[in-house]
């Protein structure tokens, strides 16, 4: 299906992150047969202010655990810094600290790392774009959704109402997903910081890369969703659509969320 500029910008983030995170090379295989192209490096590069963002989302975890791993209540701003230039640059002699908290081998670290990076992105997506998909599940819900041209169609309103409902309940099954995953990242982190175990953390952490990909499965499908909504929107009287407008707009969502909604309840 067909997405205007903005969804495919976001896509674009969306796997230059994934692409970033596991190392991928300017030049690569995009068949088993060796053909090579080549991907221009502004293409894959993330903007600072993405890259801070993502930062601030981890600097909220990263002073306790420091503090932990050094025996002290709170660490200083200085050294939570330089162990978060670590998570970025796993060579740095602050990395250690973080080796030492968790109790792992020097050759995992870059994977949880990633991993960190990864889910704190999606956090940071997720948590900037909530409002505007609470709306459009608000707008299904409402009187709005019922087409300006109501009277014309009205004995195919019946079928058109079960299809909200069916665009409905696969955007619950993915924010289902999305807010289990960090329910439980969450919940691991707290059992670290207050119970001082860090295994569960860890774990989270090393074993993370299916949870991962769902994560950003579903994430990019909703922000699709968001996308063709607004666009929609943009075209609508105070907000209404006609009966036409209205299926097109349905069928793009649920083509959408249908890509999605499958892979996504292998997690339960």
């Amino acid at each position: 299906h067909n997405h205007d500029l903005s969804d495919r910008r976001t896509t674009r983030k969306t796997h230059q992150f994934h692409l970033k995170r596991r190392g991928a090379k300017i030049l690569y295989d995009i068949k088993a047969g060796g053909k090579q192209i080549y991907v221009d490096p502004a293409y894959l590069n993330m903007a600072h202010k993405e890259e801070d963002e993502i930062k601030n989302v981890i600097s909220e975890k990263v002073q306790p655990i420091v503090g932990r791993a050094l025996g002290t209540d709170k660490a200083s701003i200085e050294m939570s810094q330089r162990f978060i230039a670590a998570i970025w640059d796993p060579t740095l002699p602050e990395a250690k600290i973080f080796i030492d908290a968790f109790k792992i081998s020097e050759n995992e670290i870059a994977n949880i790392f990633g991993a960190w990076k990864g889910v704190s992105f999606y956090q940071q997506q997720f948590h900037r774009n909530r409002v505007v998909i609470a709306q459009v599940l608000q707008w299904l819900k409402s009187d709005l959704s019922k087409p300006i041209d109501a009277r014309a169609v009205k004995p195919y309103l019946p079928q058109m109402d079960m299809h909200k409902n069916t665009v409905q309940k696969k955007m619950m099954n993915i924010l289902g997903n999305i807010n289990q995953i960090f329910k439980d990242f969450d919940g691991c982190y707290d059992t670290f910081i207050n119970d001082g175990n860090p295994a569960p953390f860890r774990n989270f952490l090393v074993t993370s890369h299916f949870r991962y990909w769902i994560l950003g499965y579903c994430c990019t499908a909703l922000i699709h969703c968001q996308n063709t909504f607004t666009r929609y929107m943009d075209n609508s009287i105070k907000n209404q659509l006609t009966f036409e407008q209205t299926t097109e707009m349905l069928t793009h969502l649920d083509t959408t969320l249908s890509s999605q909604a499958t892979t996504s309840k292998q997690l339960a």
